[in-house]
């Protein structure tokens, strides 16, 4: 988990490095990457959204080792400061994941059976010495 802050320290090589490392052990683990959000707290072309731009960027190039979902929230979906989300984002960024079916998506399956044993202890009954 990281956002901008962690992108605006220079350290969006780093992340990416681990969130790699991160995909790559969880191979049967369904694990969605949301691009950095825009800091609407700063201008345009500071250098920490110029940076989130570019980490977004090479999270998109990373691979097919997890979903990648574009966060497209707009001035309105952030508090007045700009820096955290407001309900409204929230809302849409939620229902963005949502619409990811192939790793909403119930999957089924056959459920293990285990053996039953007839002579299984009752665990409230204490052991007679």
């Amino acid at each position: 988990m990281g956002g901008a802050n962690d992108i605006s320290k220079n350290e969006a090589n780093i992340g990416l490095k681990h969130l790699g490392k991160f995909v790559n052990r969880r191979q049967n683990t369904n694990i969605m990457n949301v691009t950095g959000l825009h800091r609407h707290d700063m201008m345009e072309t500071s250098c920490v959204n110029k940076e989130i731009e570019v980490f977004n960027r090479k999270l998109h190039t990373m691979g097919k080792t997890a979903d990648k979902i574009q966060a497209n929230l707009s001035r309105n979906g952030f508090t007045l400061l700009g820096l955290h989300l407001n309900i409204s984002g929230k809302e849409d960024g939620s229902t963005d994941m949502g619409k990811h079916k192939k790793l909403m998506a119930r999957k089924e399956e056959t459920p293990t059976i285990l053996k039953w044993e007839e002579n299984q202890k009752d665990p409230t009954q204490k052991e007679a010495k």
